[in-house]
C-alpha cells in the first residue's frame, strides 16, 4: 500500500496521530526490504517496504 506522506496514522495503540512520513522515518533500516515489482518501460522497478508495529 503507497500513501501520502500527509496522511496521519496511529501510534502507541492508536492514541497519538503521527504523519506516514515521520513513522517511516523511525523505523529502524532492518525493518525495510526492497522487492521488484517486475520489468517497466525504463527497466526494473523497485520497492522499498516495512511494516510498521500498531
Amino acid at each position: 500500500m503507497a500513501i501520502a506522506c500527509s496522511i496521519r496514522g496511529r501510534i502507541n495503540h492508536g492514541r497519538t496521530p503521527v504523519h506516514a512520513d515521520t513513522i517511516a522515518g523511525r523505523l529502524p533500516a532492518t525493518a525495510w526490504h526492497r522487492h521488484s515489482a517486475g520489468n517497466g518501460a525504463k527497466g526494473p522497478r523497485y520497492y522499498d517496504w516495512a511494516l510498521s508495529p500498531s
